[in-house]
């Protein structure tokens, strides 16, 4: 009864204009906005971009990130790993500038009937998650799609199924699935191994390749001394006070050799 009446004074609240602290209470009731919204456009002849923005829309209205709502993200995101940097992301969404035109071919999927209707929320969801478009609320968005489409196809036109209480039971076959659509066999597998094969070998022999043209055009690019007459050439002077200014622990020393006078910087020891 707590949580029904906390909806109806956000519901009411956000009606009137008047604006309420409770989060939670604003989170679900975006929530069935957005599935509200959903099962209406799944009478629409054709669904298209502005309706999924409008999804989105809906599910952060009246919330403290409602600025983000329908907005197509204008940056990379990525899935998993740390928010430092997407290096050990486990997935990585499409680039912004490609999201638009994936979503406009989305919605031309939703649109049709190619597969059966259960085949076609999955691979619809599934394409949805990998697009990633929104810096928040993707997997409510796209959850929102599979009943848009059940109801659609008819398969669910008048209960809602509870999807999300399904997959959050089974989170880990769901992510797993998810990964398994967004590439083409199992990182590990017979067939991703034999597909990098050529790929590798080509690499090691161009790298090869390399390495014995450096060797005969420099044949002492090998030597421990080769800086003396491949690195100086491709390097520019640095003079001694500079050198100290941005490596400190480095001491100058001044010497002849060759007919000519040179100056190399060495590390000083680490002790007092």
């Amino acid at each position: 009864m707590e949580r029904r009446e906390r909806l109806a004074k956000a519901d009411l609240a956000s009606r009137a204009g008047i604006e309420t602290h409770d989060d939670t209470a604003y989170a679900v009731l975006g929530n069935v906005r957005a599935m509200e919204s959903a099962l209406d456009l799944a009478d629409a002849p054709r669904i298209d971009v502005e309706d999924i923005l409008t999804l989105h829309r809906k599910l952060f209205g009246g919330t403290r990130d409602e600025r983000f709502g329908g907005q197509i993200r204008a940056e990379q995101n990525w899935v998993g790993g740390t928010g430092m940097s997407p290096c050990t992301a486990d997935f990585v969404p499409p680039p912004p500038d490609r999201v638009h035109d994936l979503l406009e071919d989305l919605c031309a999927y939703i649109s049709g009937d190619e597969h059966p209707a259960l085949v076609q929320a999955a691979i619809a969801h599934a394409q949805f998650e990998t697009i990633h478009p929104f810096v928040d609320g993707n997997g409510r968005t796209g959850r929102a799609l599979i009943h848009l489409i059940l109801k659609r196809r008819g398969l669910a036109p008048r209960v809602v199924p509870p999807i999300s209480l399904v997959l959050a039971s089974h989170a880990d076959a769901y992510v797993s699935a998810l990964t398994a659509y967004r590439y083409e066999g199992a990182a590990d597998s017979r067939r991703a191994q034999e597909g990098i094969g050529p790929i590798r070998r080509g690499l090691i022999s161009a790298l090869t390749g390399f390495e014995r043209a450096l060797a005969r055009h420099h044949p002492r690019v090998r030597s421990p001394t080769a800086h003396e007459a491949f690195v100086p050439r491709r390097l520019p002077p640095w003079a001694a006070d500079e050198v100290r200014r941005v490596c400190p622990r480095c001491r100058a020393e001044t010497g002849k050799g060759q007919g000519r006078l040179w100056q190399r910087t060495s590390p000083r020891p680490c002790g007092p």
